[in-house]
Order: structure tokens, then C-alpha cells, then sequence
């Protein structure tokens, strides 16, 4: 059995949650059938994503350009769920076969990246450097480049939240909550 990290934003929330299954799909059945019956999900909002769930073309996707992470959303009367999900590594896991996942949350926007690397420090680094240079992202996060280059991995250490599967990472910035959540995720070989 894997365990698999899901990373839910629904509601201008932010909901994580873990799941031990076989495969892929049988995680993210187990993860849907305990999400559906959350109490902050009202009854409307069930029968939309109930047939988002059943629609065969709504089925989770591998992201491009990371390796091993799915993603799955739906529209549930008005509001959009989105959901990333990947084979997750325990953090003290010591191998050479895996990468550090990041995912940043920030102005509604979710920013997936991931970094090779011997440690958490190291991975955070070269995350960061990425992060804030991305031709792609550089243009949403102008206002929060000169604040979170300074948040280099000596000052975000003290800072950082860890469970067993995931890393924590919560600030403000400019007003707004910025996510950073960090896995480790196993490379597959094909």
C-alpha cells in the first residue's frame, strides 16, 4: 500500500488530507467519498460534484511538466474545487528516488514545482531561485518578489510546519496567505 497526499482548495480553502491505497485511482476514490461528505459542502454542491465525478472526461490528469501529480477539478454551483494529488514519500524516508514537490497557493493561483535534491534546505534554495525568476509566474507575484527573497531557507526553517507526509509552510504576504506545501514524491520508473 502508498500513501497518497491530496491537497484540496475549495471555498478559498485550503484542505489536505492523506490516503492509503493501492494505486492512483483507488486513492482518489477513498479521498472523494470522505471529501463529499464534509460538512462545509452543501447539498447543491454535492449533486455537482457527484456529476463531475462520474463524468468519464472529468477524470484526474497527470500534470504537465512534474512528475506523478494528478489533478482533478469540478465547478460545484458557483465555486471551483481543485485538486492536486500525488504518491507521497515519509518525510525521514531515507532514498535517492524521489524529488521534493512543491505547491504554492497564493492569490488563487497554485504553483507546482519540484526540485531534485540531498535535503529539504537544498531543495528549498533552488525552489525559491525558481520560484521568484519563472517567466511564468514572475508576472502574479511582482508585488511579493522583494518579501519572499528574503525568506531564504535559514529564516523559513524556524517557520516551517511538519507532519508525516508534508511539509507546512504559512505566511502573509502583502495582505494575502501564501501556502507552500512540500512533499516527497517518488520517481517512477516506467
Amino acid at each position: 500500500m502508498k500513501n497518497y497526499t491530496f491537497i484540496s482548495e475549495f471555498k478559498d480553502m485550503t484542505y489536505i488530507s492523506h490516503q492509503i491505497a493501492n494505486n492512483e485511482d483507488d486513492a482518489f476514490i477513498l479521498w472523494y467519498k470522505s471529501f463529499i461528505d464534509s460538512p462545509f459542502i452543501s447539498k447543491m454542491q454535492r449533486v455537482c460534484m457527484n456529476e463531475a465525478f462520474h463524468d468519464k472526461d472529468c477524470a484526474p490528469v497527470f500534470l504537465l511538466g512534474v512528475s506523478n501529480i494528478l489533478c482533478w477539478h469540478a465547478i460545484a454551483w458557483g465555486k471551483r474545487l481543485l485538486v492536486n494529488y500525488m504518491e507521497t514519500m515519509n518525510l525521514d524516508c531515507i532514498s535517492q528516488d524521489y524529488l521534493y514537490t512543491f505547491i504554492a497557493i497564493y492569490k488563487g493561483g497554485t504553483y507546482i514545482h519540484q526540485e531534485s535534491a540531498s535535503d529539504l534546505k537544498e531543495s528549498y534554495t533552488r525552489w525559491i531561485m525558481n520560484f521568484l525568476t519563472e517567466p511564468k509566474i514572475a508576472p502574479y507575484i511582482t508585488e511579493a518578489k522583494e518579501i519572499l527573497a528574503q525568506y531564504d531557507a535559514d529564516r523559513v526553517s524556524p517557520l516551517i510546519k511538519q507532519s508525516e507526509y508534508i511539509y507546512e509552510l504559512h505566511l502573509t504576504i502583502l495582505e494575502y496567505p501564501f501556502d507552500l506545501y512540500v512533499t516527497k514524491t517518488p520517481i517512477k520508473i516506467e
